[in-house]
Parts: C-alpha cells; sequence; structure tokens
C-alpha cells in the first residue's frame, strides 16, 4: 500500500455532493474528459470537480464533487447538474475515483498505444 498524502480544496461555503452517473471518454485530440451528472441539492448551486493533490501518482486519482452556493443575480431553475473535468494530470495509474457526498466510485481507465478502453 502506497502512503500518500492528500488533500482536498475546500472553499468557503462548499459541500460536498452525490451523483447519478459517471461517463470517462478519450477526445479526439488524444486527452480524457470525465463528466459527472445528478441531481444538485439546491437550484442555485455551481457544482464542480475539483481533483484531489498527491505528491505522488496514486492507484485511483481522487476527484471530489463539491457544490457552492451561487453569488451571482441569476436564478436557476433546474435541479440537474452536469460537470466535467479533462484529466490531463489528474489520472491515476489505474484511473479515477468520483467522491460523492455519501458514495464513491472507481473508474478503470487503460491506454495502450492504440487501444483504449474504459
Amino acid at each position: 500500500m502506497q502512503n500518500i498524502q492528500e488533500q482536498t480544496i475546500f472553499r468557503k461555503n462548499c459541500q460536498s455532493v452525490d451523483f447519478e452517473s459517471i461517463n470517462v471518454h478519450l477526445k479526439e485530440k488524444g486527452y480524457w474528459v470525465v463528466t459527472v451528472s445528478g441531481q444538485k441539492p439546491e437550484a442555485d448551486m455551481k457544482v464542480e470537480l475539483i481533483p484531489m493533490i498527491y505528491d505522488q501518482q496514486p492507484e485511483y486519482w481522487g476527484i471530489a464533487l463539491r457544490g457552492q452556493q451561487r453569488v451571482d443575480d441569476v436564478l436557476a431553475s433546474d435541479d440537474s447538474f452536469q460537470a466535467k473535468l479533462p484529466l490531463s494530470g489528474c489520472k491515476g495509474v489505474k484511473g479515477i475515483e468520483i467522491i460523492g457526498s455519501t458514495k464513491r466510485e472507481k473508474v478503470d481507465i487503460v491506454c495502450a498505444s492504440n487501444k483504449t478502453s474504459i
């Protein structure tokens, strides 16, 4: 087992958010993107994917799903969200782990020469 120090980036007025689905796909330019979707606890919340910080590459790179109350005057009426994050620089040896408020889900990402699979 690796001894890895990790830190999450917490922002003011942030809270952890759960998710319903995860989709990881390879873009035409050769980089991976993760899209996470679900329902926001509050309609006026902005939801983001926040990668953990590690001192060495972990087996699965943790990516936290965080929601923050919007401070602008935009009135949101949609409770659903879709958060995207390019995975350049935040992909573990085996893949990623999405961390929500009540669950975590690991996604294997394998790249070998011209073969790519999830």
